[in-house]
């Protein structure tokens, strides 16, 4: 016998692809939608698979199978489940369903009452956990938007379950919640949590205090970076360094293995010359001289801080340095040290755009000319094309609504929710050049 709450397991197994993942924080959940795949084969795993190597922006937050309730993006992230167009969230819950509310896909694959039993349970679930009730802030997928959509009806009528039937089975289950039953439920695998534990996974794009208290730790460890509650690209890169330097699996994302990583990790030691960075570590600043200030030249000048290799950090040197941890995003000190070395060996040579120096904006008449179609090439190399399977994907060399919304869609994953407002000007162009 056990507690109804402890029925099934929840899996959470993020996807990576930043394509598919919005970055965008929900501030509060405030409802959730219901849906299903339409997939007569693929699975939870399937679904997985497929989100992580999608090329276009659409996700939902979990699916549903006969088998597992796998979560692949977190909870307190934005996915792209419902057409922002659509008004009946708005309407019903004052908001739109992709800011503030979890999506949840039923499978068609294996036993039907195996997955919906589970399907039932997990509403339930996320009601408890988020203060909802069943019959006020659940909707279907074909409420919100009936002209596109008919899900999930489109899967339980087919097995005789109505709507109604469904919130009925869901309500049971959470007002029986503390309950016993006679379900037994496998142990969990070593990545699963049981289902009252909530994990909250940060990467790219999240703000706030979690991320305030992960760059003090990584600070604290001797990472070096700005602790301005923003998982930025600098946040990213230390992530990627002290999971590489504690032997983890490197994504850049803070999730369960890299948070007991973090606990138990030890200062390192600041002692000059040397770290544990893979190699040794140079500290580096203005007057020395030698061959290790010579290769620092050299490899500032191979990505595009001109500058003589002469072996002496002088001044140019010392500006080069800062322009480049400024470009990086680091801490701004013109010395050469672990963070800086880190970022060093990871940064790529120039990606042959030369990206415009000015500010562009919807207005009338439009920005236009070769500083405007430069962005959106370099934009389409990124898959956040202006206007896609129009002539030249959109790039025509006008700053119009299209070309916004792309610098807008590639704010949101690269720079996070506070920066995404569509218009181009040198953070916007420094964090494209990060990423080509």
């Amino acid at each position: 016998m056990m507690a109804i709450k402890d029925k099934y397991l929840i899996e959470r197994r993020y996807i990576t692809n930043r394509i598919a993942r919005s970055g965008g924080r929900i501030n509060k959940v405030l409802f959730l939608v219901s849906h299903e795949t339409a997939n007569n084969v693929a699975d939870a795993d399937a679904h997985f698979r497929y989100f992580n190597n999608v090329t276009f922006q659409t996700s939902a937050h979990s699916f549903v199978d006969h088998k597992k309730i796998l979560e692949i993006i977190p909870l307190n992230e934005k996915a792209w489940h419902v057409q922002y167009q659509v008004p009946t969230d708005n309407v019903l819950f004052g908001d739109d369903a992709n800011d503030a509310a979890i999506g949840i896909e039923l499978c068609r694959t294996g036993d039907f009452n195996e997955a919906y039993d589970r399907y039932v349970w997990y509403h339930a679930y996320l009601c408890r956990t988020f203060g909802l009730k069943p019959r006020e802030h659940i909707v279907s997928h074909e409420a919100l938007d009936p002209r596109r959509r008919s899900d999930p009806e489109s899967w339980l009528n087919p097995n005789g379950i109505t709507w109604n039937r469904f919130i009925l089975d869901v309500v049971k289950y959470y007002d029986n919640w503390e309950e016993e039953t006679e379900t037994e439920v496998s142990p969990a695998p070593e990545e699963e949590v049981q289902a009252e534990e909530i994990v909250w996974y940060l990467s790219r794009g999240n703000t706030g205090q979690d991320v305030r208290e992960l760059q003090q730790k990584l600070n604290a460890l001797g990472y070096s970076l700005a602790v301005d509650g923003s998982f930025g690209p600098a946040t990213e890169r230390a992530v990627r360094d002290f999971q590489r330097d504690q032997g983890l699996a490197v994504d850049g994302s803070y999730g369960p293995a890299t948070q007991r990583a973090l606990q138990n990790a030890k200062p390192k030691s600041s002692s000059s010359g040397s770290g544990s960075t893979g190699g040794t570590v140079w500290y580096l600043s203005r007057g020395d001289t030698g061959q290790e200030v010579r290769e620092l030249q050299q490899k500032l000048n191979a990505l595009g801080y001109s500058l003589a290799v002469d072996g002496s950090f002088g001044p140019a040197t010392e500006r080069a340095v800062r322009a480049f941890q400024r470009d990086q995003g680091l801490a701004v000190d013109g010395s050469y040290g672990p963070a800086t070395q880190r970022a060093l060996q990871n940064a790529k040579p120039s990606s042959g755009f030369n990206l415009p120096n000015t500010d562009y904006w919807v207005k009338s008449p439009q920005f236009s000319g070769a500083g405007v179609r430069e962005v959106q090439e370099a934009l389409a190399s990124l898959n956040f094309y202006p206007d896609r399977g129009a002539p030249n994907n959109g790039i025509d060399g006008y700053y119009g609504p299209k070309t916004a919304d792309a610098v807008r869609r590639f704010q949101l994953i690269h720079m996070g929710a506070d920066e995404a407002d569509g218009n181009y000007g040198p953070k916007t162009k420094r964090a494209m050049e990060r990423e080509l």
